[in-house]
């Protein structure tokens, strides 16, 4: 079971305040070291082009190395002082192909669009598709809410995605040249993909993680899966000896995309403990500013007004998103 569950739905008012400042942090914390993670990747798949897709398979294993060194640890700790750490047999196969469904859907879709489309564009379109495809899993599955307030916020980061990507132009990264139609179509529908598998993987994380199992059962599944059959597909398509090539030159780069994705990953889960799908995909498009930046000032990707506005409305989305007022009976003591 996972222990010390808060739900911002189902607490009292003078509990809520609380809560959500909680995942709020939480989710800011996810927010920033998933940017640092797109910006190592980005750089990883300008590095790693000459291994196709064999590369890609390669880096997005790698980077779920680190996740689940920390929640193997946790979870074989526990089970050594006879604690409930494994999650139970029942729900593996719903793990499993969760597990799939988010390696090979989320992560490898994401970072074959970065080769195609960059990040100006990539991250915005993927979180486009993330917080529709959220919004409506969790209205269903889970019945949260979707109050004006976090409505509002998602109408403003829509707008602020549409903007960085219209604002944003890929290039060809190895000549500086506009991208092929054909490129940028691809491009597209990989970040498509990518956005709404992570959607809908975190509706069930959600679920899975409030009442369950604690984070880290779930976590070892995810990167168990990931990393065996990921690394067993690079090294299928691409060979041994060209991985290890590549990995010798970028192990920092891939041991920074890993760690901060490890730190990304735990603190979202443990913010979906606390807070509604909607409220916290909203926090973490505050990605879409800080890779938009990073996109211009490391890559050399062209950001126009239109971007900058965007820029300025996913600050504003964030403003919107804001905490919860306190009730009447809080105000009266």
């Amino acid at each position: 079971m996972a222990p010390d569950i808060h739900d911002e739905n189902s607490a009292k008012p003078s509990q809520q305040n609380g809560i959500i400042t909680r995942g709020v942090v939480l989710g800011i914390v996810s927010a920033l070291a998933y940017s640092l993670a797109n910006l190592a990747l980005r750089q990883l798949s300008d590095s790693g082009s000459s291994g196709g897709h064999g590369w890609d398979l390669w880096v997005t294993a790698m980077k779920t190395v680190p996740t689940g060194v920390i929640a193997w640890f946790v979870v074989l700790n526990r089970f050594m002082r006879n604690q409930p750490a494994f999650p139970p047999l029942r729900l593996l196969p719903i793990l499993v192909v969760a597990a799939v469904v988010m390696q090979f859907g989320g992560n490898l879709s994401f970072q074959i669009a970065l080769g195609f489309l960059g990040l100006g564009i990539t991250v915005p379109l993927v979180f486009a598709c993330l917080i529709c495809v959220g919004a409506v899993a969790g209205r269903i599955w889970l019945g949260d809410p979707v109050t004006i307030q976090v409505a509002s916020a998602i109408i403003v980061m829509m707008a602020a995605v549409i903007l960085l990507s219209a604002g944003t132009v890929p290039q060809n990264s190895e000549n500086g040249t506009p991208m092929e139609v054909g490129a940028i179509v691809a491009g597209i529908c990989l970040a498509a993909a990518s956005g709404s598998s992570y959607g809908a993987v975190g509706v069930l994380i959600r679920n899975f993680v409030r009442a369950v199992l604690s984070v880290e059962s779930m976590l070892i599944v995810f990167s168990t899966v990931g990393v065996v059959l990921l690394a067993a597909g690079a090294i299928a398509l691409s060979g041994w000896q060209s991985i290890q090539a590549n990995t010798v030159r970028d192990w920092p780069l891939l041991l920074a995309a890993g760690s901060a994705n490890a730190i990304a990953f735990f603190a979202l889960a443990y913010a979906l403990r606390e807070m509604d799908v909607n409220r916290m995909n909203v926090i973490n498009a505050s990605q879409n500013a800080m890779c938009a930046v990073g996109a211009v000032v490391l890559f050399q990707e062209q950001l126009s007004g239109l971007a900058i506005v965007g820029i300025v409305l996913t600050i504003a989305g964030l403003l919107t998103l804001g905490w919860k007022k306190p009730s009447a009976a809080e105000d009266t003591g």
